[in-house]
């Protein structure tokens, strides 16, 4: 016969008698007691199906009552036949951090209610996660680079698993200034930027990205200073009275400094002395 509506971690007193269709029965049976299972632990983080998880994330799952402790299986398979990343049923509290996970890989995990009784739950439900993609290394222009191009092509490494890259330029470290440039599309390994300012400081950083909704940590920040470039330069060439030649070069520079006028600049003179003076 069957039972149906027991209580978890409860005990049970079952006895049997014997009838037939005159009305007569036997004594009762012995009493035999039995104690149903452990609830079934509950899991909380992260969260199925998660993606862009920590190389060192924290397992949680909620309290179950009367259990003394719990067994936790971390796996690179879903039937648990895989690479045994964690394995123990002497936990104690209801969290576990891992470590020594690889990037952009697929975990499993389940959890198991035990007690000093020695009952158990059912194994929960299975859990995945994904942990994030490898930061992005930056290669060019190379961190701190000043007389950079009014339009610069920036480069970074490719990582294994992005499908594409978001790429930031901004005018200040923390990117809450200017937007000189943002996008999260971008499939190669390159950009360029067009018509930056003159003489200008510049901060840019990667972010990798794939179709599976994962990411990777931001890149570390690099920076970079666009050149100085003169607004008007002529160039004249003057004649001695003994027929050598020297070139003259002027320039007006808005970005002028030394306390002179912004607005109106500064002359800047690189004269050569004729020949034969």
């Amino acid at each position: 016969y069957t039972i149906t509506g027991l209580m978890n971690n409860s005990n049970y007193y079952w006895r049997v008698r014997a009838l037939n269709s005159f009305g007569f029965s036997s004594e009762a049976s012995s009493t035999f007691s039995f104690t149903t299972k452990l609830l079934a632990a509950v899991l909380i983080t992260p969260e199925n199906n998660s993606v862009g998880i920590s190389l060192s994330p924290k397992l949680s799952w909620l309290a179950i009552p009367s259990a003394d402790n719990y067994r936790l299986e971390v796996n690179t398979q879903p039937d648990f036949t895989g690479t045994i990343i964690f394995d123990a049923d002497t936990l104690t509290d209801t969290t576990q951090t891992l470590t020594g996970l690889l990037n952009n890989s697929n975990y499993y995990w389940r959890v198991i209610a035990l007690n000093d009784s020695g009952f158990s739950s059912d194994t929960s439900s299975t859990f995945l996660f994904t942990t994030k993609l490898s930061t992005v290394i930056l290669s060019s222009p190379s961190n701190n680079s000043i007389g950079v191009s009014l339009s610069p092509t920036l480069s970074w490494f490719a990582v294994s698993g992005a499908d594409k890259y978001r790429l930031e330029v901004n005018t200040q470290p923390d990117f809450a200034g200017t937007i000189i440039y943002d996008s999260d599309t971008i499939s190669s390994t390159f950009s360029q930027i067009q018509a930056l300012e003159n003489n200008t400081l510049h901060y840019w950083r990667i972010t990798g990205l794939n179709n599976s909704g994962n990411t990777s940590d931001t890149s570390s920040t690099f920076s970079f200073t666009t050149l100085r470039t003169a607004l008007v330069e002529a160039i004249f060439t003057i004649t001695d009275g003994a027929g050598g030649t020297a070139t003259l070069k002027a320039g007006l520079d808005s970005l002028a400094s030394d306390g002179l006028d912004l607005f109106f600049g500064e002359f800047e003179l690189t004269p050569v002395p004729p020949a034969g003076v």
